[in-house]
């Protein structure tokens, strides 16, 4: 049950910044594409089955005979409504090789089809099945937060203080073509679609919308958010989210159907602060 005070607690891994997230029950989610065991034997393993119980119970009789490890994986519903897992396994213990592992597991009757990719080199494998990958049924592109931070800063220290007008600006053109996907598959207007287009961002890993308030009226509009990625890991002592300044701009533009909207970062956790803070008129 998802309560105001639960905690996610565990650290996932050294490198994953969002610590003692305390607002709400979050639970970091891998996207399954790399696994590193160096030394071991192991590989990426997908099947597709019309049975889904089926399958689970499969998997959970592999399991538990130990020999075989699930490291970790995905379960997803292919568009013509087949069940499509593909799983990271560690095979060390098995005695069987890549051939073998593929043979054990596609001689099961309710796997329809199968297909496993070895080892790239020792103890490195990529899950090379999987494309392309889907954000709500559009294709959509993964970069890492490091990389993207990387890539800002980058632009930054080349450009200068143009690189924030260049940022906003991009920021801006994705608010408004992204918000005007979101209308055309939803049907929503106006402040539902604002708001729609923030959880959406918000289930990309894009930041946590902690609060959301306005007066379509007045045309005036408040935002708040936390672990926004602009500002992961940088403290610049400025503020740093002239990206995402820009998509909101674009959003909640295209929402009313105006484009002079207007949007200054009020507080952002690039300069110490717990969350960013985000002013909209028009």
């Amino acid at each position: 049950m998802v309560t105001s005070t639960a905690t996610w607690t565990s650290d996932p891994g050294e490198h994953y910044w969002l610590k003692n997230v305390k607002s709400s029950f979050r639970i970091p989610v891998y996207l399954p594409s790399l696994c590193v065991r160096r030394g071991r034997s192991i590989a990426e393993v997908t099947s597709v089955s019309s049975d889904l119980a089926g399958l689970i119970v499969l998997l959970s009789s592999i399991a538990s005979r130990g020999s075989i490890e699930f490291v970790n994986g995905s379960i997803a519903r292919a568009p013509d409504g087949k069940v499509v897992v593909s799983l990271f396994v560690d095979y060390t213990d098995s005695g069987l090789s890549a051939e073998g592992l593929a043979n054990s597991l596609g001689g099961i009757g309710v796997v329809e089809g199968l297909s496993v990719n070895g080892y790239l080199t020792g103890g490195v494998t990529i899950n090379k099945h999987l494309f392309p990958l889907l954000l709500g049924g559009n294709r959509a592109v993964a970069f890492s937060v490091e990389v993207l931070g990387g890539m800002i800063d980058h632009l930054r220290e080349r450009l200068g203080e143009a690189a924030n007008t260049l940022l906003y600006d991009l920021g801006r053109q994705y608010g408004v073509l992204f918000t005007r996907q979101v209308r055309e598959e939803t049907g929503l207007t106006f402040d539902e679609l604002a708001q729609i287009s923030l959880a959406e961002l918000q289930a990309a890993g894009w930041c946590v919308v902690e609060g959301y308030s306005g007066d379509p009226v007045k045309r005036f509009w408040r935002i708040i958010v936390k672990d926004l990625f602009e500002c992961a890991k940088r403290r610049s002592g400025s503020n740093n989210s002239h990206f995402f300044r820009g998509v909101v701009s674009g959003l909640l533009g295209e929402a009313y159907g105006s484009q002079d909207v207007s949007c200054i970062e009020t507080l952002c956790a690039g300069n110490s602060t717990n969350s960013c803070e985000f002013a909209a008129w028009v």
